[in-house]
């Protein structure tokens, strides 16, 4: 394998990362419904109730893996245009 195809094997990659980061970006909004209950009962009692904490601390893990995974996205796909970018074209064949 040459320098040039593990480039494009490793931009492959930060796009396969880059997707798990928009799945967990998209998740606060997938679950706004859920949490929005939670709120509203917890408004009602006056208090916070266990369940709203516990949907709270997971929609913070899953914020921290959609930058985490985008910032191994950004990188990963930097690394591999610049192996692609930095690879040498092979030499002709002369006999």
């Amino acid at each position: 394998m040459d320098v040039r195809m593990f480039g494009i094997a490793v931009v492959i990659l930060a796009v396969i990362l880059g997707l798990f980061a928009g799945f967990y970006a998209m998740q606060p909004n997938v679950m706004r419904d859920e949490y929005m209950d939670l709120l509203y009962q917890a408004t009602m009692l006056g208090n916070s109730t266990p369940e709203l904490v516990q949907m709270q601390r997971k929609l913070e893990s899953i914020k921290e893996r959609a930058f985490y995974f985008g910032i191994a996205a950004a990188i990963t796909g930097f690394l591999g245009i610049a192996l692609i970018i930095s690879a040498r074209k092979p030499a002709p064949v002369t006999e």
